[in-house]
């Protein structure tokens, strides 16, 4: 293996370690029933820890990215010092506005539904996906270098939420499977936008081309070697 396959091993197992954690304790929540009592009995507590657990479950593959970037533009020395303040300003941001926001939502359905169609057409979907894609320089040197990757992770954090907010709070009104069905459909739909190009923000109907093309180039090559 060589060293650049190892350093993105390094950055895509503990995330993929989280993630699968968090999908697990969403599972085993259902299957011991605990889950479905403790939505009928929501308290606000039990809301912010359902909405760390989506956090850490559904947002876990898309910071590879930028936790490389990071990763790359660091000394070794600083590396796990520099990805944790990226993650603790992604997650401040995630976890102090993002549930802040979600305590204001209309817990209608529908309503909601409408608001996330028009928010997905608007040009500030597109807008917070564009710059989603930033990755900024980073210093090399003294609390310059932490500085930076804390201001990265807390900007890439609200372009994030920006772009994420309403898929995520549109899963918190559901309960056991129909709710972790509702997961999967949304970390695909944000895992297949964040392969797409960047585009000038305007009103469109944005559907992930991109990635319906590699499978369908997947499904072509699978069917070739059989």
């Amino acid at each position: 293996m060589t060293q650049a396959a190892r350093e993105r091993w390094q950055v895509r197992t503990p995330l993929w370690t989280v993630s699968a954690t968090a999908w697990t304790w969403c599972v085993l929540e259902i299957l011991n029933g605990s889950y479905q009592d403790s939505h009928d009995n929501e308290t606000a507590s039990i809301m912010l820890w359902d909405w760390v657990v989506m956090i850490a479950a559904m947002m876990g593959p898309l910071l590879r990215q930028p936790i490389s970037h990071v990763y790359a533009r660091t000394f070794s020395h600083r590396r796990f010092h520099a990805v944790s303040l990226f993650i603790c300003g992604y997650t401040c941001v995630w976890i102090l506005i993002g549930f802040g926001l979600n305590l204001t939502l209309p817990t209608n359905v529908y309503l909601l539904i409408v608001s996330l169609v028009m928010w997905q057409f608007s040009p500030m979907k597109q807008l917070c996906l564009n710059w989603r894609r930033a990755h900024p320089e980073i210093g090399a040197f003294g609390w310059v270098a932490y500085r930076d990757t804390l201001v990265f992770g807390i900007r890439h954090g609200l372009w994030c939420l920006g772009s994420c907010w309403l898929l995520m709070s549109l899963a918190m009104l559901f309960a056991g499977w129909l709710k972790i069905g509702t997961m999967v459909a949304i970390s695909l739909l944000m895992m297949a936008e964040q392969i797409e190009s960047p585009s000038p923000p305007k009103w469109a109907i944005r559907a992930p081309t991109r990635w319906v093309y590699m499978l369908l180039m997947w499904g072509r090559i699978f069917l070739q070697k059989l």
